[in-house]
């Protein structure tokens, strides 16, 4: 990490990601829906971030993770990945980083995400890789001190992140459209 070797700006803060987040792990329940009911939560595993399959749980009394909240995959082939824009009952295998009130929620989130290629090269375990947590939250990151700063840059990485789907959405509708026009 320290071999990336970038200064932040003089007026920038140098801080430990235990200092931009309150962080916390996800719990296994006892038992999980395939549909949800009027007493259940969505439970966030990792396949149904990606897309994939949703379970819910009637145990809302688990940790739970709001829409403002980064979401890392802790354990597996994509540890360090991280996912925002979710609320629900915070999966086993996953890491939330809630941002302190000095923190901007979209800044911590790409700050995160930036952190994905080194994270997953981190980890520890043989079997089944896993989020090395000590070290994630003793990386020390610039961040602006400036609370219109981060909320300025924020905006600025979030159109550009709305910008890569959009783009990304459009692709797969061309290739939908060639696939269609071959058969």
């Amino acid at each position: 990490w320290a071999s990336f070797r970038s200064v932040p700006p003089d007026d920038w803060a140098v801080r430990p990601v235990s200092e931009l987040a309150t962080t916390f792990k996800g719990k296994l329940p006892t038992r999980v829906l395939d549909k949800p009911n009027g007493r259940t939560k969505p439970y966030l595993l990792m396949d149904g971030l990606r897309g994939g399959t949703h379970v819910y749980t009637e145990e809302t009394h688990l940790p739970s993770v709001t829409k403002e909240d980064s979401v890392l995959i802790a354990d597996g082939s994509k540890s360090g990945f991280a996912v925002r824009g979710v609320s629900g009952v915070l999966g086993s295998t996953l890491l939330a980083f809630r941002a302190r009130e000095e923190t901007h929620p979209s800044v911590l989130f790409h700050l995160l995400s930036s952190l994905f290629p080194f994270l997953n090269s981190a980890t520890t375990g043989t079997a089944i890789p896993h989020l090395d947590q000590d070290l994630l939250l003793r990386l020390r990151l610039g961040i602006p001190t400036s609370p219109d700063e981060q909320a300025a840059i924020a905006r600025i990485l979030d159109s550009v992140d709305t910008a890569l789907e959009r783009t990304r959405a459009a692709v797969e509708r061309a290739r939908e459209l060639r696939r269609g026009l071959l058969q």
